[in-house]
């Protein structure tokens, strides 16, 4: 158990915790390279069975933040770095002084449908910017959408939902993550696409709207996660224009969904500019050692001697170059020549005397 003041991978320290839940523990902390603050979140990886788990864990849930660090965009809370610290992954992320959906649904209750079509639309820009970069969230749900004080609105944890492999079951049985928001086929362990994201963003703006979410009606965690993958929804009573898009958006088939771009257009979001890092490129590896000449027949090495390296010129000096043969030769050739012709001119001047 990490407390205060604890430095995480000799950078980042830990100042203030500010929550915690299945599937991390969030710190105020400062980069001490930087001087900046930020948000340092601990994952909770799932118990596993053995150390090859605990591994493959680790390694995914540091490869999910990586990919999530790729993405900068307006909507979405950065990622700025992965730590592995001790036995335990942690994400480095941009802090924002913020509440989420969540609490201000628990605090002010259901929200002017205006206002949560338009928090909805600008989670939607970001989620469509994630989708371009290969990354579903798979957890979009009230509590990590943040709403600032001058009503900006980001979402956060990109990736960590995947990175965990926290999806409603575990091995020991116990439930984890948030059913009521969980796309039909994360429960029923199929393949999981965009239109997951698709889905969760519709049982979000329902919260919103209504107060409460889509399967209110189930009493138990286990009836919620009966309930959604049967495709028992409730009604929206306040939805008004936006009730055609909700309906379409909770359908159970994915391919029935509307895609997140049609989503942001019936939202009216104006998308936001964005930009997805590459990845990183793999070291290039180290110039292989030549290998040793052969020896001779009789048994010794055949000895390499070393290639002579031109002399470093001294500033300021000229440097008459030696001349080459064929140089060597075109001057004989004129020397010759005016040789003869000197000659010449003492034979024809001794004739005249």
């Amino acid at each position: 158990m990490v407390a205060a003041g604890h430095i995480v991978g000799d950078r980042y320290r830990l100042d203030r915790r500010l929550g915690g839940g299945a599937m991390g523990v969030v710190w105020q902390g400062h980069d001490l390279r930087l001087q900046r603050t930020v948000a340092v979140k601990q994952l909770l990886l799932n118990q596993a069975s053995s150390p090859r788990q605990a591994y493959e864990a680790r390694e995914r849930a540091l490869r999910e933040g990586r990919l999530a660090a790729r993405l900068s965009h307006p909507q979405a809370v950065a990622v700025y770095d992965t730590v592995l610290d001790g036995d335990a992954p942690w994400l480095i992320m941009e802090y924002l002084p913020s509440v989420s959906l969540a609490t201000v649904i628990l605090t002010h209750g259901p929200l002017p449908s205006a206002e949560a079509a338009r928090m909805a639309a600008l989670v939607s820009d970001a989620l469509v910017a994630a989708h371009t970069a290969g990354i579903v969230h798979r957890d979009v749900k009230p509590g990590n959408v943040l709403r600032t004080e001058d009503g900006n609105v980001k979402i956060t944890d990109f990736g960590i939902a995947r990175a965990l492999d926290d999806v409603v079951v575990t091995a020991t049985g116990q439930l984890a993550g948030t059913p009521a928001y969980l796309a039909p086929e994360l429960i029923k362990r199929q393949p999981v696409s965009p239109a997951a994201d698709v889905y969760s963003l519709g049982c979000t703006l329902f919260a919103a709207i209504e107060g409460h979410s889509p399967f209110a009606h189930a009493k138990t965690e286990m009836e919620v996660v009966q309930a959604v993958a049967d495709g028992r929804a409730l009604p929206s009573t306040r939805a008004g224009e936006l009730t055609s898009l909700l309906t379409a958006m909770l359908r159970n088939d994915p391919a029935e969904r509307p895609t997140m771009p049609e989503v942001r257009a019936a939202l009216g979001a104006k998308p936001a500019e964005y930009s997805i890092a590459p990845p990183p490129r793999a070291a290039a590896p180290p110039p292989e050692p030549r290998a040793a000449p052969a020896p001779s027949a009789g048994g010794s090495a055949v000895p390499v001697l070393p290639v002579e390296q031109p002399r470093a010129r001294p500033a300021g000096v000229a440097v008459v170059e030696a001349p080459t043969e064929r140089a060597r030769g075109a001057g004989a050739v004129v020397l010759a020549v005016l040789c003869a012709a000197l000659c010449g001119i003492v034979v024809v001047e001794l004739f005249f005397v």
